[in-house]
């Protein structure tokens, strides 16, 4: 958290500083909302998952492989949690599918680890790297699934046709590489043909 940000009440949901209401459930900021200084924040360990760990689909609060429960809102880890370390933890996973994903990395077809460009097989499970079509494919489809399954596409949210980032529905162009929001329907807006 930077200073300034917030906690929703509600949810749970980390808010940014700019935003007067939360994002996720739409709750306004309460008055004197707690938020972190930034030395404090800058101070905090990064969390690291190891295996078996899991992220909460409530809130997104890491959880421990032994945690039947998420600690911070309760809510019951999923059936398939345990499965491999970048399904378990789908958030953290889609955070490095979204804004890490350089040109030429690629994601493991086998257990979904993000993989660098220079690396010809996945570190985690050696599986070769699949043929240049698949790459984008399998790192599209990780970004969009694993979104999915935290609840963070939206309706009118859409991805960016020059980078693939996904952006609210707010936003006019990419946050990340400036690409104009296209148009729906692929319509360029009022016709130019004369009215009858």
């Amino acid at each position: 958290m930077r200073p300034g940000d917030w906690t929703c009440p509600s949810c749970n949901d980390h808010v940014f500083a700019k935003n007067d209401e939360c994002r996720r459930c739409r709750t306004q900021r309460p008055e004197g909302a707690a938020s972190v200084p930034g030395s404090v924040a800058s101070r905090a360990p990064a969390q690291v998952a190891r295996d078996g760990d899991w992220n909460c689909r409530g809130c997104g609060d890491l959880q421990f492989a032994r945690n039947g429960t998420c600690r911070r809102c309760g809510q019951e880890k999923p059936s398939d949690a345990g499965l491999s370390p970048a399904v378990a933890t789908a958030p953290v996973a889609v955070q490095g599918a979204k804004s890490d994903l350089r040109p030429g990395d690629w994601v493991c077809p086998r257990c979904n680890d993000h993989v660098f460009a220079r690396n010809d097989n996945c570190r985690r499970c050696q599986t070769g790297r699949p043929s240049g079509a698949d790459v984008a494919a399998i790192a599209a489809a990780a970004a969009v699934s694993n979104a999915a399954l935290r609840g963070d596409i939206k309706p009118g949210d859409w991805h960016c046709p020059g980078c693939k980032d996904l952006q609210f529905a707010r936003n006019t162009e990419c946050r990340k590489c400036g690409t104009a929001k296209p148009l729906a329907g692929g319509h360029r807006g009022r016709s130019r043909s004369p009215r009858r």
